[in-house]
């Protein structure tokens, strides 16, 4: 089976998920990540095959001068921006992934739970696909408090 990883453009992220793909190498499946240009080199440096997916509006420059600004924010502020930040990776790999995943005849995939309704491309496909979280979860219906902001415990559901 070819099963391929996206990730989001960070440490944080990349190397938990190589960790899994190389584990699953090791059981004999042919594993690849398809990222942005300027992620190859990291990921194969992990020992892993890494197909370039077109960049379109996310250059190296763009994710640069993004987690910088990230960097210099806090509180509600950091979570609006990498909100809208995350809009802007979805919208471009959106764009780009479909084709990529098509042309390097992947089954399955394995996506990164920050890419949040990246789904859609496998759904369109016909792949079978998973989300793995490689931090904590992040609970987006409201039912639990987001991972980022201190509540009071409680004993209620």
């Amino acid at each position: 089976m070819k099963i391929a990883f996206t990730t989001l453009p960070a440490p944080g992220h990349i190397n938990p998920l190589t960790a899994v793909a190389r584990r699953l190498q090791s059981r004999g499946h042919d594993v690849t990540f398809i990222a942005l240009p300027y992620m190859v080199a990291p990921i194969e440096a992990a020992g892993l095959k890494c197909i370039p997916c077109d960049e379109g509006d996310l250059s190296a420059e763009w994710i640069k001068t993004t987690h910088s600004r990230l960097s210099q924010l806090d509180g509600e502020a950091a979570v609006q921006f990498s909100f809208e930040s995350l809009g802007e990776m979805l919208r471009n790999l959106l764009n780009q992934l479909p084709a990529t995943v098509a042309a390097a005849g992947i089954d399955a995939l394995v996506m990164d739970a920050t890419q949040y309704y990246l789904g859609l491309v496998p759904l369109h496909l016909g792949i079978p696909y998973v989300h793995i979280s490689p931090g904590l979860p992040l609970d987006l219906s409201g039912a639990t408090p987001p991972r980022f902001f201190g509540w009071p415990f409680e004993t209620t559901l």
